[in-house]
């Protein structure tokens, strides 16, 4: 049962922090840490950071798909606000709840108000919470505007009294006792383990009270006792206001109290107080006084914690029992009460819980309550509503067509049915069915749709359901999905008349991989085995039916989680089997007589697994029996596994005694369950379909045999005899041959599997089912953008609104009614290289990795690359599809680069560095917006190396990196650093500048796999020429672009020591020009040893990049400072000795397979490289061929790991 909660009172900031909402948030909690009921709460987009707040309170135990958010249209004009109630009720109505909890009545009164269709205001039952103030105003008001959507339908509707008393004699006009349930309050957990204080309060003794805006008149009576007291008294003594209050409502209550003699250091305001802090002051607090009628849950923690309380005389908290609440008339008598409690040392207690309620209870004392309510059935409607009912009919060769004539005569009890068919079926055949439909073509139908209440459509996998997909699209009903993969459909209808449209549904069902399989794949066929490919037909249905609870599994694991949960069951119907006798049918068969006659039905084929059935036959001593015979009904595979079938048959000793019969007529596969005694049903891949034969088998009181597969592993132990999923051919064997043996045994499961059908797959009983899902379905009818845009079209105002505004309805229309993605969204983002890839390190990285994404997304999520953009003149967040497309060779018109789309529980994925872009959006409030539409934000941090080195970087590149690691420490739920070395140098900086860091910073490895990351590919034509050179002496290499950290200049200057010695040694560079070496690159250019001992092979392709190293000595990484070091992991592929610098990330990344050597100048670097020259001539050098080392797609396991 799902419970729709409307947490308003938690959001107006005049309301947020109230006693209506602590209440509310912690009702919510105990209900939702229950798991008794569906917990949603539905959020309003008018408060953006409450937004964010409480996705980040009730995360921990609500999905982030469970905290959804309606957005609205500023205004206050009657178009606008008719246009808010329909977007609140439509966002409601997406939800499809069974109950609607409103926390605040009066402040959804615009949208409650409005006039909206009997039909959908009967979806849900309606609970509203009215706390003591709620209480009274209404009871003042007589009957309160807010009741009046519920007069007609008061059998809708539950109050829930969150006062904590039941001494009320006067009701809200218009309502009996039967409306209201008192539920009470609780004392939150929070507050009953709050640490006590760490230091004593050093401040005067107080006197605690709480306040709200507007609460100067229920201070008056504090003030006076206040200012009664003892002088000497008074003067040690404060009064502490808790409450956040705006500076004119502090100013009012200060102003106050200076009318009543009171000194202004005697009144202390604490503000909003978190629950720590309020235990604190409840514990310290030398009494706590109740000003007004608003403060019972007050009252109940303050009395719980241990503080003396004091309420006025006929207020809820004064009718508190047990707990030593005092009681007061006037001032006087309080200022006695104050007296006596600030003259004692207040004693500390542990909370007094004994007895009382708690949040738990209070939770399912609800539940139980609306269950109950929720059971009473609704006044059912006393005409038969028209059916329109879309399913192929007799004649037509499948299956489907027998099941619905089956069921159209049982459903006819309950509608005026039209069964809809193709335009070319004929309309005059002669049928039995015309007693009971009346027989429409499509065509008239889509002419017609809107004579029709319901809408049945009977979907299967073949080409007979093809005539339907226009008018399902257009007009949504109830979908029966008798095969939940319906590729063969979709193939059917788009992939020659319009192949991009095939292309483009894989792609919004499955993503990807999806699309590219149906454009590179020679083999259609394998492509709508493997995928459903039925989101879009059925994401605007009302609700969809299947056979079994397989399916509904299915459903969870492919489709979205609110399309999902529209699936309901009604068992395969199978009509009364027809007289059919054992003698006649094995006379008609021409068997014999005394045979023991085993059968499997069906078309066969290598999911049917008819070659274990031969081969377990074979072995039996049922098989060996010269009276049994084997007899597969149906037609042979066409393909290799038929050949295989046929030659086992072939070659079988008494091949005679094992018969294919090919395609039968229906009156010969009667003929068959007549003649059979037993029936063998296997299958080894179930696509959610259902066995009408294993069903037909059972009906005939054939004793079956069948494999725990797909929704065959549902039917009932005694019914059949079910196997393993998997297949033990022993298991077979034992199993035929009982059967076999004992005919009291295949008695049994005969009655058994009979009186299975008798009971649950009945006409007569699936047709009443039918009604009642229908109608079930109807009552929470799905709504979309298109089926609310009439509604909102015909407010009057609506054609005189400026095309600004109609976009922000528009706008908000969309964010309101998002379209079901078939799994929550990895926004990677790819916003620099999608637009130019310079082939850095980075790019490289982000280039890998999302190829191996792509190749493999974490479970339950789909990979989507999208970039930010300011083409419009505002950013905004789109899809990266023409990248992709080019990324992995998935080419058409049908991607566009559309706006992103996004929905709870989405994870935005900061891949490429692209620091000016992020602060830019994170500055225009991009990020909360999708932090609000429950988007969580993750980051990749390759290096903070601008911070800890911004002398080695451009002017104005440390300032950049400052803001970026500021607002990514703001925005991210968590870092990801590409080494443990840059983890802890992000976790120190964050320290020394006192930013919060969030709440996960964590660390993986790089890749290296050049084959695996999409590689440039080219050979310049002096390639050979220089790979000759460098083979003629020992090559050191240094890869990476030039710029002051690099060590470029160190180890030029240690080589030309070197080459000045007389070594014979190359040193090749490959990267191109950075920044701030200019005099470097023109020293470069002038080398004399240029192109003899000195290469620099500048923005060479990822090929030419292999061969080099392929061809090179060495490794030399001088680098003063890096976040990782992909060279390293380069270099130990190739099995190609490195020099490193000893920095803490080299020696994370290698270990200790490199030599490493300190030092800065050219001396220290020259004589390291001399030494490793000697090793290395006699072999003893430090090896990288044994360096563990992550290919990209281990590299990306360990990034999935991180970001789910």
């Amino acid at each position: 049962m799902r419970i729709v909660i409307d947490l308003i009172a938690s959001q107006d900031p005049s309301t947020q922090h109230s006693g209506k909402a602590l209440y509310s948030e912690s009702l919510i909690t105990a209900l939702a840490a229950s798991h008794a009921l569906d917990v949603v709460l539905l959020l309003d987009g008018r408060f953006p950071d409450s937004v964010v707040r409480l996705r980040e309170r009730f995360g921990a135990l609500l999905e982030q798909s469970s905290i959804q958010v309606f957005w609205s249209l500023d205004g206050a004009d009657e178009w606008t606000l008719a246009c808010n109630a329909q977007l609140y009720r439509a966002a409601v109505q997406r939800l499809k709840p069974d109950l609607v909890l409103h926390t605040d009545v009066e402040a959804r009164l615009w949208a409650l108000t409005q006039e909206l269709s009997t039909e959908s205001s009967q979806s849900w039952h309606d609970v509203i919470l009215l706390d003591q103030q709620g209480w009274t105003a209404a009871q003042a008001a007589g009957s309160p505007e807010w009741l009046a959507p519920w007069q007609g339908r008061r059998e809708q509707l539950t109050l829930v009294v969150t006062s904590l008393v039941d001494g009320q004699d006067q009701l809200i006009d218009g309502t009996s006792r039967d409306d209201y349930l008192v539920l009470g309050g609780a004392v939150r957990e929070s507050l009953l383990t709050a640490p006590g204080a760490a230091v004593e309060d050093e401040r005067a003794p107080f006197i605690l009270t709480l306040a709200t805006a507007g609460a100067e008149p229920e201070l008056q009576q504090l003030y006076q006792a206040f200012f009664t007291l003892d002088a000497s008294l008074r003067k040690s003594s404060q009064i502490r206001i808790v409450g956040e209050l705006a500076d004119g409502d502090r100013q009012a209550l200060v102003q106050s109290a200076l009318r009543q003699g009171l000194d202004e250091r005697q009144i202390q305001f604490e503000g909003f107080v978190d629950d720590i802090q309020l235990a604190r002051l409840y514990r310290t607090c030398q009494a706590f006084v109740c000003t007004g009628r608003r403060l019972g849950l007050a009252a109940l923690e303050a009395s719980t914690l241990g503080a003396p309380v004091f309420a006025p005389a006929g207020t809820p908290p004064a009718a508190l029992t047990g707990l030593g609440i005092r009681t007061f008339h006037e001032a006087a008598e309080l200022s006695a009460h104050l007296d006596a409690a600030l003259r004692q040392k207040r004693a500390t207690v542990a909370p007094d819980t004994v007895g009382s309620n708690t949040w738990p209870m209070l939770a399912q004392r609800l539940v139980d309550e609306l269950q109950s309510r929720l059971a009473r059935p609704l006044s059912a409607t006393s005409t038969q509503r028209r059916l329109a009912f879309f399913s192929p009919l007799p004649p037509e060769r499948t299956g489907v067509a027998g099941y619905s004539a089956d069921l159209i005569p049982a459903l006819a009890r309950y509608y005026r049915i039209d069964a809809i068919v193709a335009d070319d079926f004929d309309l005059l055949s002669d049928s039995s069915l015309s007693t009971h439909c009346t027989l429409r073509t499509v065509n008239w139908f889509l002419a017609n749709a809107d004579r029709y209440d319901r809408i049945l459509y009977n979907l299967g996998n073949s080409r007979f359901h093809s005539y339907m997909l226009p008018a399902l699209l257009r007009h949504p009903g109830v979908v029966v999905l008798h095969d939940f993969f319906i590729g063969d459909l979709v193939w059917k209808n788009y992939r020659y008349t319009h192949p991009e449209k095939w292309v483009a549904l894989h792609y919004e069902a499955h993503g990807y991989l999806a699309a590219r399989d149906c454009l590179t794949s020679n083999n259609d066929a394998a492509v709508t085995q493997r995928y459903p490919c039925n989101l879009s037909l059925l994401e605007g249905s009302h609700g969809v039916i299947v056979h079994s609870e397989y399916s509904k599994t299915l459903a969870d694991s492919w489709l979205p989680r609110e399309v999902a949960r529209t699936f309901d069951r009604i068992p395969l119907l199978r009509g009364e089997a027809r007289p059919v006798t054992r003698q006649a049918s094995r006379e008609r068969l021409g068997l014999p007589e005394n045979a023991f006659i085993a059968c499997s039905f069906g078309y066969m084929g290598p999911t049917k697994a008819n070659l274990d059935i031969i081969q377990a036959w074979l072995s039996s001593q049922a098989g060996a029996d010269s009276q049994s015979i084997l007899i597969f009904v149906g037609a042979n595979d066409q393909d290799d596994y038929g050949i295989q079938v046929q030659q086992a048959i072939d070659d079988a000793a008494d091949a005679h005694r094992i018969q294919i019969t090919g395609w039968v007529s229906d009156e010969d596969y009667l003929a068959y369950l007549g003649a059979a005694d037993i029936a063998i049903q296997l299958r080894t891949t179930s696509r959610g379909e259902s066995s009408a034969a294993v069903l037909d088998c059972m009906n005939y009181g054939l004793a079956t045999i069948v494999n725990a597969n797909g929704s065959m592993a549902e039917l009932p132990a005694d019914s059949v005899v079910l196997l393993d999923d998997e297949v033990d051919a022993k298991n077979l064997r034992n199993a035929l041959d009982d059967l076999w043996r004992y005919p009291e045994r295949r008695e049994a499961i005969s009655e058994a599997g009979r009186r299975t059908l008798r009971t649950q797959h009945t006409p007569d009983h699936c047709a009443l089912e039918f009604s009642e899902k229908i109608e079930a379905f109807y009552r929470r009818p799905t709504v979309n953008f298109e089926s609310c845009l009439p509604a909102l079209q015909e407010l009057p105002a609506t054609q005189s609104q400026s095309d600004a505004q109609l976009s922000r309805l528009a706008n908000a229309l969309v964010r309101t009614l998002p379209i079901a993605k078939s799994a929550r969204q990895i926004l990677i983002d790819v916003s620099a290289i999608c637009r130019t890839d310079l082939k850095t390190g980075i790019q490289r990285v982000v280039r890998s990795l999302l190829l191996e994404l792509l190749e493999s997304p974490p479970a339950g999520y789909r990979i989507e690359p999208v970039y930010f953009s300011d083409a419009t003149g505002e950013w905004s967040l789109r899809y990266a599809r023409e990248y992709v497309s080019g990324l992995i060779g998935v080419y058409g018109s049908w991607l566009q680069d559309e706006l992103v789309e996004c929905q709870p529980g989405d994870i935005f994925l900061g891949l490429d560095f692209t620091s000016a872009i992020i602060i830019e959006n994170q500055r225009c409030q991009q990020f909360r917006s999708m932090h609000c539409d429950g988007v969580k934000s993750q980051f990749v941090v390759y290096d903070i190396l601008p911070l800890l080195k911004p002398n080695a970087f451009p002017q104005g590149a440390s300032e950049v990196h400052k803001a970026w690691v500021m607002a990514i420490a703001g925005l991210g739920e968590k870092l990801i650093c590409i080494s443990h070395a840059v983890a802890s140098e992000l976790k120190t900086w964050l320290a020394e500048q006192r930013i919060a860091p969030p709440k996960v910073i964590d660390a993986f490895h790089l890749g290296a796999d050049v084959s695996s990351s999409a590689p440039t590919l080219g050979m310049p034509a002096d390639a050979g020429q220089v790979l000759g050179e460098l083979r003629k002496r020992v090559t050191f290499l240094m890869v990476g672009t030039i710029e002051p950290r690099k060590g470029v200049s160190q180890a030029l200057a240690a080589f030309e020591l070197l080459w000045a010695k007389g070594y014979e040694v190359n040193l090749a560079l490959v990267g191109k020009p950075g920044w701030q070496v200019e005099a470097l690159i023109k020293k470069l250019k002038k080398h004399p040893q240029l192109d003899q001992k000195l290469f620099w092979l500048k923005g060479i392709s990822d090929e030419y990049l292999e061969s080099i190293y392929a061809t090179a000595s060495c490794l030399l990484a001088a680098s003063e400072a890096e976040g990782f070091g992909l060279p390293l992991i380069e270099a130990a592929q190739k099995g190609l000795p490195i020099i490193a610098r000893d920095i803490p990330v080299f020696r994370e990344v290698v270990g200790t397979h490199a030599y490493f050597f300190a030092g800065d100048d050219r001396e220290s670097l020259a004589t390291s490289l001399e030494d490793w020259l000697v090793l290395f001539e006699k072999g003893s050098h430090p090896q990288s061929s044994d360096m563990p080392w992550l290919t990209w797609k281990q590299s990306a396991e360990q990034l999935k790991a991180l970001i789910t």
